[in-house]
């Protein structure tokens, strides 16, 4: 019986040691990480070429949109779960990110606990798994 495909996963992040830290993370928890950006430009760009199951977002993204107009764009193109991973913890970011529907919203610094959770979360509303 042929094992299923590793859920993939997009990574928008504007700072690499935390994108490199995200994708060991998520590698070492069975996903695979199919392209990481920091600029909206280059996550919409890799969400075309890719389409990840998921896609991993930061609010703050160098270029002229920030992480959450990437996100609408990204899901109006590919429909794929969002999950902002932010240092913004103020009403008004978390209202405008829950307006475009994210699965999930974790702060920075995460925990790996909390970065799971999200994942099978996510992975249980669609019936997937991670491996």
């Amino acid at each position: 019986m042929p094992s299923a495909k590793p859920t993939r996963i997009l990574i928008a992040e504007d700072e690499a040691v935390t994108a490199m830290s995200l994708a060991m993370d998520l590698t070492d928890m069975g996903y695979c990480v199919v392209a990481t950006a920091i600029t909206a430009k280059q996550a919409i760009e890799a969400a075309i070429e890719h389409r990840p199951d998921i896609l991993l977002m930061d609010i703050s993204l160098r270029g002229e949109i920030d992480g959450i107009a990437a996100a609408i764009e990204i899901q109006r193109i590919t429909g794929s779960p969002v999950v902002f991973l932010t240092g913004h913890s103020d009403e008004m970011t978390k209202s405008k990110a829950a307006s475009v529907g994210a699965s999930a919203y974790l702060l920075k610094p995460y925990l790996q606990s909390e970065l799971k959770a999200a994942m099978e979360s996510i992975l249980q509303k669609n019936h997937a798994s991670p491996s």
